[in-house]
């Protein structure tokens, strides 16, 4: 290996420069390495977040369950001692390195400007000396000179004499010019014989030293991180071979039996109704030796008022859209308005025809965005089921009141009056119902919820039908995998109503011009 102090003698500067563009490459490093834990704890935070999940299913599904979110723990945990490592292992180091360089280089940066500054000071001395010199024996020549012809030609004796004068000052002036050059000389010669041979090298040979320890410290740190990187494959496979291991074990048959072996009373199904005539001698009803006569009496059943039963005719397959009561529904503290919304009966469900022109830009292939107020369970499969607060993507618009939409991949007819809230161009949702009847007087005629239409039960809040936006701003980037998540960087603006925070996610709008509408997530976003 070459040395500094005697391959670049010459070079301070040079050498200078080299460890100083070291010290800042390892400054930036230092800081890469603390950005690079920091993303592994903050992995580390999301996935313990996951594996604190409340969901429960039972059987061979929820022993599964519970082993994917142990398993979670356990790589969050390893994610969190990878970031512990590299901080201990690469940032540290890097640290410990600068603080202990910074003072000896800054001496040595001084040394040797110094040595130099002497070195240029004795080199222009001696010039000068060297000219001042050259100078003198140059005048002393040239009245030598004069003299000499003055003396040859028999010259006037006084004009002989000025210049035998003249001459002895030019030769003394030329004595003492020659003594300053050679001290010149000797000072410059002793200072390069300082710089060159003795304080310099040993200056120049300090900074290889400190060189050669920060390119050790920087491998130091890249032979950890590549350790410390080693240690992620096994975990995670630990983890892959633990859950599949559970997944493998899962057995629809067996839930099924242990639901059934768990909860079977042994009970008998009860004997079919009968219809009893009323016996005006007893007083009372009583079963006819005949049965049921065959439309006789009054039957028990009675048909659902319009406002709450929305069904088909016997013209295709029959499915009953009775809203939630407030027993049964999802949304108990309020429960659905009447509306004078009937549907076009007979024929299955409707002809659907697209509407232009009602898209807001939230989503590319849908015209509008609606919010489900209740649970929906169709067992038709042409029509769409959802739960409250699902966020469908409306793509057709029929005037009967069933709408074609699509959610979490599925596509089918649905109703829209008093079941879903539409999305309005400001962000807030608002309740959709029949025509010609206002929000308020619907509510009103059911019990009177007015206002509160839009169920605050929902987790929507009235505020998010009344428009108030608030602003929030991305921390970091997200690529979204469903269809109704949002993709973003970090710093892009999102505008929301009011309480749209659902089950850790927000709806929002883009504030990019672009208008693109859908949800992120609560933990990569922070209220401006």
């Amino acid at each position: 290996m070459g040395k500094y102090g005697e391959d670049l003698w010459d070079g301070f500067e040079i050498v200078y420069k080299r460890c100083a563009d070291g010290k800042d490459f390892c400054k930036k490093l230092q800081g890469w390495y603390h950005k690079r834990a920091s993303i592994e704890r903050e992995y580390a935070k999301h996935l313990a977040a996951l594996a604190k999940a409340t969901e429960v299913d039972i059987g061979t599904v929820g022993v599964a369950w519970e082993t994917v979110k142990a398993e979670t723990l356990a790589l969050s945990t390893k994610h969190q001692s990878i970031a512990d490592s590299i901080t201990a292992q690469g940032e540290n180091p890097l640290g410990a390195f600068l603080k202990e360089s910074k003072k000896p280089l800054a001496k040595l940066q001084e040394q040797g400007r110094k040595l130099l500054s002497e070195l240029s000071k004795a080199e222009s001395k001696e010039v000068g000396c060297k000219g001042a010199f050259e100078k003198a024996h140059k005048q002393q020549d040239e009245t030598k000179d004069e003299y000499e012809r003055a003396t040859f030609n028999n010259a006037q004796s006084k004009q002989v004499d000025r210049l035998s004068k003249k001459l002895k000052g030019d030769t003394k002036k030329a004595s003492q010019a020659d003594a300053a050059y050679a001290d010149s000389v000797s000072k410059l010669a002793s200072t390069q014989q300082k710089v060159w041979h003795q304080e310099m090298p040993a200056v120049l040979s300090q900074l290889q030293d400190l060189e050669e320890r920060r390119v050790d410290v920087v491998k130091t740190t890249f032979l950890a991180l590549a350790t410390i990187q080693e240690t992620l494959a096994p975990a995670a496979q630990s983890v892959a071979e633990a859950i599949k291991t559970r997944a493998a074990a899962i057995s629809s048959s067996e839930d099924v039996d242990t639901l059934i072996r768990e909860n079977k009373t042994g009970a008998t199904i009860p004997p079919t109704a009968t219809y009893e005539p009323y016996d005006s001698a007893q007083g009372r009803c009583v079963p006819s030796s005949g049965g049921a006569s065959a439309g006789g009496g009054a039957s028990s059943f009675s048909s659902p008022s319009s406002s709450q039963d929305l069904s088909r005719d016997a013209g295709g397959s029959s499915s009953s859209f009775s809203p939630p009561s407030s027993s049964s529904s999802s949304m108990s503290a309020v429960g659905p308005p009447t509306s004078s919304f009937t549907p076009v009966m007979g024929g299955g469900p409707p002809t659907l025809v697209p509407r232009g022109g009602g898209g807001t830009g939230a989503e590319d292939k849908g015209i509008s965005v609606a919010r489900a107020r209740y649970d929906y369970d169709s067992g038709d499969p042409s029509e769409l089921s959802f739960k409250a607060g699902d966020i469908i993507t409306v793509l057709e618009k029929d005037e009967s009141g069933w709408w074609h939409g699509e959610l979490n991949g599925a596509s089918g007819v649905f109703p829209s009056v008093d079941w879903v809230e539409e999305r309005q161009p400001d962000g807030s949702f608002v309740a959709v119902v029949g025509d010609g009847a206002d929000e308020d007087e619907a509510a009103d005629e059911d019990g009177g919820y007015g206002e509160a239409a839009v169920a605050d039960e929902g987790g929507y809040g009235e505020s998010a039908a009344s428009g108030d936006l608030c602003y929030y701003v991305a921390d970091f980037d997200f690529v979204g995998e469903a269809e109704d998540e949002l993709s973003f960087y970090e710093g892009e603006r999102f505008s929301a109503a009011d309480n749209a925070e659902q089950d850790g996610w927000l709806w929002c709008t883009k504030e990019d011009g672009s208008g693109a509408y859908g949800k992120a997530p609560m933990n990569y976003v922070h209220a401006e």
